[in-house]
């Protein structure tokens, strides 16, 4: 496995606080792989992710890309192969959909801001891809909750980055966009070779999309592998539920036979 972003003996903690929320993380994320985070909410899977975006430094240890300290990489050059979506993105009142997708390409503008004919394409064709090219010209902040979400893939996809972190990229889609972003992720993955790490909630969209999944406990990584790893006994012990992740025709399917112990703490 070449590894395109490592992570050693990583420890985070947010700012103003006295307790790590990550400890003694050990990751790597090979070069065009799509790695799902999954776990419990409060695990650390958007905490870790944000230290992969460079957002929050570590308190110990480092994050490596291409073996080199994400903190030592000017943040233009870092931009240009790294890029983030958040979990809650703010955007300025007003801004239009072309606008906000448009701002993906600031770290390949050139000299003095110039924008070329490639920055151009580059909206066009994410504003395609997500299905937006009719509410271009919308204020972000008159859009539903679905099709917010959407403009903010498109922006990030517009950034043409190789490594894209996603946090809950499906957050306040309808099932149908649900799906069609998972396979959009997964065709963009094949078709650009693209590295996709992904922060999931449900279980059953990790197991299809994921090469691999790392297990987020308690702050800790807990296991990490291809879904099948997403077992019965690490159902129990992570999420706390008696349950099982099944598999028919290429899609996955959570059964939960028992709700978790409410003595149990996760």
């Amino acid at each position: 496995m070449t590894s395109i972003l490592r992570v050693e003996n990583l420890h985070l903690r947010h700012p103003g606080t006295d307790r790590d929320v990550v400890r003694d993380l050990q990751l790597e994320v090979a070069a065009g792989e799509i790695l799902c985070l999954v776990g419990p909410n409060g695990s650390g899977k958007s905490t870790s992710l944000a230290a992969l975006a460079r957002e929050l430094r570590p308190r110990h240890g480092r994050v490596l890309l291409d073996g080199e300290d994400v903190w030592r990489i000017p943040r233009q050059r870092f931009a240009r192969r790294v890029a983030r979506l958040p979990q809650e993105p703010q955007c300025p009142e007003g801004l239009t959909v072309e606008q906000l997708v448009m701002a993906g390409r600031h770290a390949h503008l050139g000299l003095f801001g110039a924008w070329r004919t490639s920055d151009a394409n580059a909206v066009h064709e994410a504003l395609v891809a997500m299905d937006l090219l009719e509410l271009r010209h919308r204020a972000v902040d008159t859009l539903s909750g679905g099709e917010r979400r959407r403009a903010w893939i498109a922006m990030v996809l517009c950034q043409e980055a190789e490594v894209l972190l996603l946090d809950e990229p499906t957050a306040g889609l309808d099932i149908r966009h649900e799906w069609e972003v998972l396979d959009l992720l997964s065709r963009i993955r094949r078709d650009r070779g693209v590295t996709l790490v992904l922060v999931l909630h449900q279980l059953d969209q990790a197991a299809k999309l994921a090469d691999r999944v790392a297990i987020f406990h308690r702050g800790r990584l807990y296991r990490a592998g291809d879904p099948s790893c997403l077992d019965d006994e690490t159902l129990r012990d992570v999420f706390g539920v008696d349950a099982s992740l099944t598999e028919d025709g290429g899609f996955h399917q959570l059964t939960i036979r028992a709700p978790a112990d409410p003595n149990r703490h996760l």
